[in-house]
């Protein structure tokens, strides 16, 4: 039986699970009725109620909620735990989602889920026997609410995941490993459900060599526009291990000098079956077809695919791993991946066309002739040169027209070309950026605006740089429409909790209190050093003007969309103890 179960508590400053008391116990069978319990008075009615559920599921479990039932003698070590605040850490890199806070409130509003409800914490700070009656009713319905949230939040995860289930063996679904395993871990789970490998670990420490990755060049010009092309190998690396056979290192069949052991374009360090595919690369190669085949029909399965077969190349170097690790396969896929695009590099410069940029499997070249045909034809004759020094050549394995591009540029740091920092336009009009600050999870809510409704439009026409006297028009016009665009939040712990009371979280959290403050950072008001941080109703008193606020975090992520050279990397204190903007010099 899969239950939702969340606790409300007496705390004694922030949450903490050593010192807290436990006041309610919800739990809610899944798809029934939740039933809300006073601790301690009901204490065998939750005991017994856990004893029928195998599976608990809940926000934040691990990290608080099940250390305080464990405390309490109340929840046993045989319980399945699926943390939904686990789930969301480790999935959402491969989600279109942004969360800019792992709160449930925040998660749910993401997703589009019912809200959380509020109430205030004093009702749970009193002994219960001080409760008047709408207290206790109050406090139902919110604990209640809060089961029926976790719930959705559990069977829109549990369907959004549900193709990832198929790869996996029985105990692992359930064991919701689909949910709650890193991505690492999940794809051992499914290579070795996949090819019959008893899913081993390394407990004792072993020794990992570092190697060499990807082939990335630096960019030859700062921007191009008219007929760019991105040629892609797909799935370049999981083709070097099927075409290489680069798991079979341990085959019986083969002597050592009979083993493949590279050439001329592969100076490999491994020794690998050459007679026979292994049962890995055999798995991989039909997990690949198989891929190909859902996405041809929009199939969500392909995605679960996806995350096994390019996620293979990180576990096969993790010690962790036992029946995949080989340090050999892990640094001959990389210089397999590295050789073949230094060779497709050669070829198409041999053919005239001039390469722009090129990055672990993709390069970007300027189609001056205009022939789209031809290139196509010079990628197939790369393709079928490279199979010739494979043992096990794939007829998968192709190099093909990514993206048709219009607009593109590269961007300087101290007069050099930054790898893997870009941005293009393509010819449908799509806007892509890779690498810059602004596009990070953590970049400013005033940045994220100005992304999506100044500079993307400026980059479909073209355009990518404004002056700093035209950036600064434009956002002070955006913070008087809304000054929260600068704020930033702050999780504040008790001034006692702190070690050293000079930290900013101990000047703030002595000013301000504990909890979860929304705090301007500006010159002049407040509590900090060479940044100051208040509220915005102090903020709006003592009636600071824009230019007070301090903006460096959006201006960092505006350097690569402005005009001129920037001498400084970081802002300067003024003589007040106060800091200049990054703009006011360089």
């Amino acid at each position: 039986m899969i239950a939702t179960i969340d606790i409300e508590t007496k705390t004694h400053g922030m949450p903490n699970p050593d010192v807290d008391e436990i006041q309610l116990v919800g739990i809610k069978d899944l798809h029934g009725k939740g039933m809300i319990y006073y601790y301690p008075r009901d204490r065998d009615l939750i005991l017994a109620h856990l004893q029928r559920v195998n599976t608990l599921v809940g926000y934040n479990l691990k990290g608080y909620d099940v250390p305080l039932l464990r405390r309490f003698g109340l929840i046993e070590y045989r319980h399945v735990i699926v943390d939904l605040m686990v789930c969301i850490k480790r999935r959402e890199a491969v989600m279109p989602y942004t969360f800019h806070s792992k709160s449930l409130k925040n998660v749910l509003e993401t997703l589009g889920l019912p809200p959380k409800t509020i109430l205030p914490k004093e009702t749970f700070q009193k002994p219960q026997a001080d409760w008047s009656v709408e207290e206790r009713h109050e406090a139902e319905l919110y604990l209640e609410n809060d089961l029926y949230i976790e719930e959705q939040l559990y069977i829109f995860l549990d369907d959004y995941f549900s193709a990832w289930k198929q790869f996996i063996g029985k105990e692992d679904r359930r064991r919701h490993a689909h949910l709650v395993s890193t991505n690492g871990s999940y794809t051992y789970k499914a290579i070795c459900h996949a090819s019959g490998l008893r899913e081993e670990y390394n407990d004792q420490a072993v020794h990992q060599r570092l190697y060499e990755g990807g082939f990335v060049a630096k960019p030859t010009e700062e921007e191009v526009h008219g007929n760019i092309i991105c040629l892609d190998f797909a799935s370049m690396y999981p083709h070097a291990y099927i075409q290489g056979n680069l798991y079979s290192y341990a085959c019986k069949c083969c002597t050592k000098e009979e083993k493949w052991h590279g050439n001329e374009l592969f100076p490999i360090k491994g020794y690998y079956c050459k007679k026979k595919r292994g049962k890995i690369e055999e798995a991989i190669l039909r997990l690949y077809k198989l891929r190909q085949e859902y996405k041809a029909v929009g199939d969500q399965r392909q995605y679960a695919i996806k995350i096994i077969i390019n996620t293979m190349y990180g576990i096969s170097g993790n010690p962790a791993f036992k029946n995949v690790f080989n340090i050999n396969t892990a640094s001959d896929c990389t210089l397999i991946g590295r050789n073949c695009l230094k060779y497709t590099r050669d070829r198409l410069e041999h053919y005239g066309y001039k390469v722009l940029y090129s990055d672990t499997d993709s390069c970007y070249i300027i189609d001056d002739k205009n022939n789209e045909e031809r290139v196509s034809l010079i990628a197939d004759s790369i393709v079928q040169e490279l199979k010739a020094f494979f043992p096990f050549p794939s007829d998968t394995f192709n190099l093909k027209i990514d993206e048709r591009i219009k607009h593109i540029w590269f961007f300087k740091r101290n007069g050099e070309f930054k790898k893997k920092h870009y941005a293009y336009v393509t010819n449908e009009g799509r806007t892509i950026i890779k690498g810059l600050p602004i596009i990070k999870r953590d970049s400013s809510k005033l940045g994220q605006r100005l992304l999506k409704e100044v500079i993307m439009p400026d980059m479909k026409k073209g355009i990518i740089r404004k002056k700093k006297s035209e950036w600064r028009k434009i956002i002070n016009k955006y913070l008087e429409e809304d000054l929260s665009l600068v704020g930033k939040h702050f999780y504040l712990k008790d001034p006692s909790y702190y070690k050293d009371s000079r930290c900013l979280p101990a000047v703030l959290s002595e000013r301000y209190g504990a909890g979860r403050k929304f705090l301007i950072p500006n010159k002049v008001l407040g509590a900090g050093k060479s940044v100051k941080y208040c509220t915005q109703e102090e903020f709006d008193k003592k009636k600071l003007n824009n230019n007070m606020v301090i903006l460096n975090k959006t201006y960092g992520e505006l350097r690569d969309f402005t005009e001129g050279v920037w001498k400084h990397e970081t802002a300067r204190k003024t003589k007040d103890g106060g800091q200049m903007d990054l703009w006011d010099f360089g």
